[in-house]
């Protein structure tokens, strides 16, 4: 952000996303009563909702988002070339599959309507002989009200690009934003175990300086070590509380929308199922799935940072400090003492990022899913 190019789109993105959320919000006034409807709508809408959020409060957040992105560079170059590849790997690894994923599962979401109509040979109305209008039963991307006719043809058209363009647009920025905050998790996780190793060698790191340099002794050197560790670990937890601030609403959010979409697209999945749709019903678990995926690799990344943390005080005990002066052993105690109280990155506050949090919103999405099938079953 902050780019020519980049000043002059966003504006447009953010505005096609707006007016294709408020046409969403339109149709689901329009059809508050019907459980089946809201089945349709809810899981595009809540990911149009996301992204548009998301987009709003990132951009007012940019500088300090882009403070947080140098930090973390700034000591991802300092640190040991080895280690901190092996971490960039890892969130490689992690993001492209996300990426490649999901945006599969967004364009076979956009497809998904013209090939059922392609397969029911239900495009066009029966009744016109020049194909001028679509037919009734002819869909969209997502439901939608528009304050004109859109089944005529080339409006038809039009629409249909506009959605798939806003949903794209949606899709693309949740990933992407993702994809940044599960980078900086996992590279924070990097930071976090080379000061372990530095901790843990502290000794051997202080004798080959005293061997290095001449006029100095080991004790000296091994405060300057323990000093330099004191003040690695106390940057690493402003990065963390960087995060943190940064993220605790867009996770809210995110978590907010996610139960929304885990237990609409569920019981759309298995309706459709029942009502023997195949296309619409693998669009709908495709995209389930993805749902999860995100949420597991977000609440994932929360729990290796989490562990990472609590591993310094770990290799703090498996140092020398025993042997150390009392002046490093009371910096010593200082780390132990933060790591054992971690700074955490939290769901807007409320509970941790953590793989606990994730099996909790399963299993509300699952009770949710659970009130909607008995909800369609009385009526």
């Amino acid at each position: 952000p902050g780019q020519p190019l980049w000043a002059t789109i966003q504006p447009l993105v953010w505005s096609c996303l707006l007016m294709h959320l408020l046409c969403e919000l339109a149709d689901i006034g329009l059809n508050i009563t019907d459980v089946q409807q809201l089945g349709k709508n809810l899981p595009v809408s809540s990911l149009v909702g996301g992204s548009w959020y998301r987009l709003s409060y990132f951009t007012l957040r940019r500088d300090a988002y882009c403070r947080l992105v140098s930090k973390v560079g700034e000591s991802f170059r300092r640190g040991a070339p080895g280690r901190m590849r092996r971490w960039l790997r890892r969130s490689r690894a992690y993001t492209l599959v996300y990426f490649v994923y999901g945006t599969i599962v967004c364009l076979f979401w956009l497809g998904h309507p013209l090939l059922i109509q392609q397969t029911t040979h239900t495009m066009f109305s029966t009744n016109s002989t020049n194909h001028s209008r679509m037919s009734e039963t002819a869909e969209f991307p997502s439901g939608a009200w528009y304050p004109f006719d859109v089944r005529e043809r080339r409006v038809y058209g039009a629409v249909y690009a506009f959605q798939c363009l806003a949903i794209y647009f949606a899709g693309m920025l949740i990933m992407v934003t993702d994809i940044m905050f599960i980078t900086l998790m996992l590279l924070t996780c990097g930071q976090f175990e080379e000061l372990g190793d530095k901790l843990r060698n502290c000794w051997e790191i202080a004798a080959a300086r005293t061997l290095r340099r001449a006029g100095t002794t080991q004790e000296r050197e091994l405060h300057k070590v323990v000093a330099h560790c004191v003040q690695y670990h106390d940057m690493l937890l402003r990065i963390v509380g960087d995060i943190e601030d940064l993220h605790w609403t867009s996770m809210l959010v995110n978590f907010v929308l996610q139960l929304i979409i885990l237990s609409f697209s569920a019981f759309e999945a298995t309706a459709s199922a029942d009502l023997a749709s195949p296309l619409k019903g693998t669009n709908l678990v495709t995209y389930l799935v993805l749902a999860i995926f995100q949420l597991f690799l977000l609440c994932r990344c929360g729990d290796k940072l989490m562990e990472a943390e609590e591993a310094v005080s770990s290799a703090v005990y498996e140092s020398q400090w025993f042997e150390a002066p009392q002046s490093a052993k009371r910096s010593l105690g200082v780390i132990v003492m933060r790591s054992r109280l971690p700074q955490r990155v939290t769901v807007g506050k409320l509970v941790g990022l953590n793989l606990v949090t994730f099996s909790e919103t399963l299993s509300r999405a699952f009770s949710y899913f659970t009130v909607l099938r008995q909800i369609r079953t009385s009526n």
